[in-house]
Formats: C-alpha cells, structure tokens, sequence
C-alpha cells in the first residue's frame, strides 16, 4: 500500500474539491483542504457494512488509499476511521504536506479503537480528524485550548505527556460530548490495518446505518433510523425514519449515489436498517 497517489487520481481529488493545483503548504492552505474534506467526504460505514453483510473472506474494504477514492469518486462514500485517515493523509502527503498517521482511544478505555492524522506545518501540529470532521484542523500546543464553535466544539488537554480531545457529535445540540486519548505517535501503518482488522468482530459500525458529512450551513448526520441536522443556529432530530426516508438522506444529505444506496438497501437486513 502506497501513501502517495497517483497523478491522474490526486487530480481528480483536487478537481472535485475545486482546486486547480494543490493548496499552498502552510497554514491557509490546510485549512482549505481540510474543510473541502470535511464538506465532501463523509464519514460513513456503507462500504464496511457491504463487504460484512457479503459474508466474503478477505481484506476490509477501502483501506487501501486508492481504493478509498476511486469508491468515493463514483459512489460517494467515505469510511471508518482506520480508511479515512488513511485516504487523508495519502491526499495530504501527495499535496506536499508533512503528515503523520496517529492512533488512541476514543472514551479512553485503554485500547487503541480510533485513528486520526496530525499535519506539522512550520512546526505547529494540526489534528485533521477525518471521522470527527471538525471543519478546522484542531491546533495542538503545550497549553490547554478550547474552541466553543457552535457546530464544531473542540478541547484540547495536555495529561501525562500526551493529549486528550474533546468533540462535538451531531446528535447533541451542544457541548463536547466525546473524549479521545492520543496514545501513539506516530502510528504505523500496520498498526492501522490490524485495528481495522480488529473492528470486523468488535465495533459499533458493523451493523446498522451510520453517516455524517458537513455543510456550509453545519453538519447532517444518519444514525440508523434518526437524521440529525445542527447548524450554529438550530438542531433538528428527526427520528423513526422509514428506510425510503433514510436513503433520501444518504442520497441527499451524505452524497451518496443512488447505485450504492440501492445495494446497501438490497444487502442489509431491513432490521438494521430500520435500526435493529
């Protein structure tokens, strides 16, 4: 698995996020290719939830960079953490970014369950978090931080010589509702492949429906039967959606096609679908 794409891919990339040319590499620059990433790729557990309900032996889908964007360059989709981060950081080191993969525990249970990237730029460490979707990058300095974004609230603390983060999520109107321990940096990419490897048995993304994407406007999110919208104005929870109601969102509010929603709609039980 390489991290750096290819020319005709890393310009496809580039194209839909409305880059002529790769962003300037310095702060401005991240900045507007985190903020494309998190208005355009989402992240979401369709491929995942394809490839386990299949029953197919084999590797887990889209780990691999340019099988992550060739899937969300026809279909729209996204990924889990593992993937994502790793389609991430391909896109950020093929931009000439100086990016690293990290990886820690979200609800600080001890085992290593999340993974993220961190971007140094001019010696200044940036969180870009590809699941949490923060709109920003999330500065990380020696001194605890705090930023009260309506839509995209973010903490940073530093303990015992490393760092815990706070984050919204889209199903809460305010606050930072998850907590995210960073217990290793740099992170190997073998080490991403086994954790992802370790979420085919034991992970809450292998059952039933889960999307979020960004908007100008704030964030949309799909939880099994339950469509979240959180603008820096309004939260609007709409639960009981029937599944017809939940693929218009994933078609509407994710990105997806509507090829990939009809397979996953075929694929998964309409039990979990319907939010078993």
């Amino acid at each position: 698995m390489t991290d750096i794409l290819e020319p005709a891919q890393l310009e496809a990339v580039l194209t839909r996020f409305g880059f002529a040319s790769p962003p300037p590499v310095d702060e401005a620059g991240l900045d507007d290719l985190y903020r494309a990433w998190c208005r355009l790729v989402p992240f979401d557990n369709t491929q995942k939830l394809l490839t386990l309900s299949s029953g197919a032996g084999g590797p887990l889908p889209v780990l691999a960079p340019h099988d992550f964007f060739a899937q969300w360059l026809r279909h729209g989709t996204g990924g889990t953490c593992w993937p994502s981060s790793n389609g991430l950081i391909a896109l950020l080191l093929s931009s000439g970014f100086d990016a690293r993969r990290v990886a820690g525990s979200m609800f600080e249970g001890g085992d290593l369950n999340h993974g993220a990237v961190v971007v140094t730029v001019h010696g200044d460490d940036f969180l870009v978090d590809s699941s949490m979707l923060t709109d920003r990058p999330v500065r990380i300095t020696a001194e605890p931080t705090m930023d009260d974004d309506p839509v995209h609230p973010t903490a940073v603390e530093p303990v015992e010589g490393t760092f815990r983060f706070h984050f919204g999520v889209p199903f809460d109107p305010g606050g930072r509702s998850l907590r995210w321990r960073l217990m290793a940096d740099p992170a190997d990419p073998a080490l991403f492949a086994e954790r992802y490897e370790v979420s085919r048995v034991a992970s809450i993304f292998n059952e039933s429906r889960y999307a979020r994407r960004n908007h100008a406007d704030g964030v949309r999110a799909l939880m099994k039967n339950t469509r979240a919208v959180k603008t820096a104005t309004s939260f609007e929870l709409q639960s009981d959606l029937d599944p017809d109601e939940q693929d218009r969102s994933l078609i509407q509010d994710i990105g997806l096609s509507e090829e990939i929603v009809a397979r996953l709609r075929a694929a998964v039980p309409a039990a979990s679908i319907s939010g078993g």
